[in-house]
């Protein structure tokens, strides 16, 4: 077969080597996998379940979890009175699964929130500037949010508080906007590209988010602050009824949450607030704190279970451009493909 003869050519089998004589029936060796149509259409890898993220999110999320507070319980380093999330990772081992579980779900979470972002750019496409500008800011404060949760992983309660608490105040706060957003921005795509229903489901999550949140800042303050005033034999995550914890003022400019535990150091304790019993002052608080702490986490989870149903109908296509054929070459403005407004994303 002859060179010219190019439409022969390109229907030959993909062999590794192929030898073609030209009209001087000199040979030339080529490797047929790069002789390829360059015009082909490049095929893009389809992505069919990602409603399996939000999913798989609340699975490995619930898991780590769990398996963090029946392993503190059965060792002993917290009591079973609803020790706050942190608390059941607060020692190790647990603490390694805590943050092996916390590093996970903030992957698949930051996955979740940029397919839900591609799907409502796609949708639409630039006709409503108000949306755009709005799936901007949310997807934004959503990433910022899930840092905060690789800040709690990273820096346990027990041993770096400060770090521990700023993570925390980050991804709670950030969670609670993110959700709030997501609901106007829900709103705001109502009636064209979602339905009422939808809307109603989230705000009122959203609420119950914002209550679990207000408990939570109101409530531990006050619990902290009766804990450090008194001692204890146990440290805060054994927590007692009788037990107390520095001033009220002090837990408030240690951001209202668990770096309030550092004023526990200021205190004679023999255990921590993990370890509470019912016999301990601001037991009651702290119980009350903690069921805060544990409902907030399932509000966003059950929000983030609201995009399954979405995420069911939609198809993400990831698809790679090659602007060489051999990666000594240099790369030549003509061989990228610019895409389009109306290249879709999402399909």
């Amino acid at each position: 077969m002859k060179l010219k003869d190019t439409k022969g050519f390109l229907q030959l089998s993909p062999i590794l080597q192929t030898i073609i004589r030209n009209e001087n029936e000199e040979p030339i060796k080529i490797c047929s996998l790069v002789m390829v149509e360059k015009k082909k259409a490049m095929a893009p890898w389809s992505l069919m379940r990602v409603h399996y993220l939000p999913m798989s999110l609340g699975v490995f999320f619930s898991a780590g979890l769990i398996t963090c507070f029946v392993v503190a319980v059965l060792r002993g380093d917290v009591s079973p009175y609803m020790p706050f999330i942190s608390e059941t990772g607060g020692k190790f081992p647990e603490a390694g699964i805590f943050s092996i579980f916390l590093y996970l779900s903030s992957t698949i979470g930051m996955s979740t929130m940029l397919v839900r972002f591609l799907i409502v750019d796609e949708l639409n496409r630039g006709i409503d500037r108000t949306i755009d500008i709005l799936n901007k800011i949310t997807v934004v404060i959503g990433f910022i949010a899930l840092i905060g949760m690789v800040i709690v992983a990273a820096y346990p309660m027990t041993s770096e508080a400060t770090a521990h608490s700023i993570g925390a105040n980050v991804l709670f706060l950030g969670g609670v906007i993110y959700a709030t957003l997501q609901t106007w921005l829900s709103y705001k795509m109502s009636p064209y590209y979602n339905g009422t229903k939808i809307c109603h489901i989230r705000l009122t999550i959203t609420i119950l988010s914002a209550i679990s949140l207000i408990t939570l800042l109101v409530l531990m303050p006050t619990a902290m602050n009766q804990w450090s005033t008194s001692s204890h034999g146990h440290w805060t995550g054994r927590k007692m009824p009788y037990d107390k914890t520095n001033s009220f003022i002090t837990a408030i400019v240690l951001a209202l949450g668990p770096l309030a535990i550092k004023a526990w150091s200021s205190a004679p304790h023999y255990h921590w607030t993990g370890r509470k019993v019912p016999e301990d002052k601001g037991f009651d608080l702290m119980v009350a704190s903690s069921v805060a702490e544990w409902a907030m986490a399932i509000m966003f989870l059950a929000y983030y279970f609201t995009f399954i149903r979405e995420f069911q109908k939609v198809c993400v296509h990831l698809r790679v451009q090659l602007l060489v054929q051999h990666f000594d070459e240099e790369p030549h403005e003509s061989n990228v493909s610019v895409a389009t407004e109306r290249t879709p994303i999402v399909m």
